[in-house]
């Protein structure tokens, strides 16, 4: 793309925008996450309230290395540098979507048979719950995250990404998948 490493750099920053718009709504977002939930579908299913994914999806990281800390930084939010570490530094890796649950990184998991109901269930729940309240519940909640930093975090990875789509590795990859 054009405008070198700022113009990379203000691309991602409006990607990374547009999941914080989810973070900002004042309403409960719900993910329902089944099949396969890779790279950026990470971080739109982490970025919503509430995630509940099935047993057997696949959750994990970008197939290729076009960057880094971008998509991981949601993941070392919630699931902490350890894990994190262990997920991003191989490529390609990926974990059934009870251990995504069990590692932090969504709510919960069960079977896939029972994802659908399961989730109505809870929506159906939720939905008795004055909106007034919700969004209060959701703004106290998120603003002790952003008093830990969480947006700080999110943003960083910004630069981070566009320092390494700058790299000669990235670059030689990019290069090989344009030809």
């Amino acid at each position: 793309g054009g405008g070198g490493v700022t113009g990379d750099r203000d691309g991602l920053e409006r990607i990374m925008r547009g999941w914080l718009r989810i973070w900002d709504m004042r309403l409960a977002v719900v993910a329902k996450v089944h099949g396969y939930c890779l790279a950026g579908g990470t971080q739109l299913a982490t970025i919503c309230d509430v995630t509940f994914v099935s047993n057997e999806c696949k959750v994990g990281t970008p197939q290729l290395p076009l960057g880094a800390g971008y998509v991981s930084s949601a993941w070392t939010w919630l699931v902490g540098p350890k894990r994190a570490k262990e997920m991003f530094f191989p490529t390609g890796e990926m974990i059934t979507g009870s251990e995504a649950a069990e590692w932090g990184l969504f709510n919960r998991a069960v079977p896939a048979a029972d994802l659908d109901q399961f989730v109505a269930d809870y929506v159906a729940r939720v939905a008795r719950t004055p909106k007034e309240i919700i969004a209060l519940q959701q703004q106290s909640a998120n603003r002790i995250q952003e008093l830990k930093g969480f947006r700080e975090a999110m943003l960083q990875a910004v630069e981070v990404d566009a320092i390494a789509h700058a790299s000669p590795p990235v670059k030689a990859i990019n290069a090989q998948r344009m030809a």
